[in-house]
């Protein structure tokens, strides 16, 4: 059984609409790793930032 084009559009809306949000949590973390290589604390960091 096909998905309905009507359902196919809706979740490549959906996947349009969370992808800033996927790509600015996963720079957060990569930020976040590269933080910790250097022996610095993400959390005090990103509080210092914002």
């Amino acid at each position: 059984m096909k998905p309905s084009l009507f359902t196919r559009v809706q979740f490549d809306r959906i996947i349009d609409a969370l992808m800033p949000l996927i790509a600015s949590m996963g720079a957060l973390l990569v930020g976040a790793v590269v933080l910790m290589l250097l022996d610095v604390n993400p959390v005090e960091a990103y509080t210092a930032m914002f």
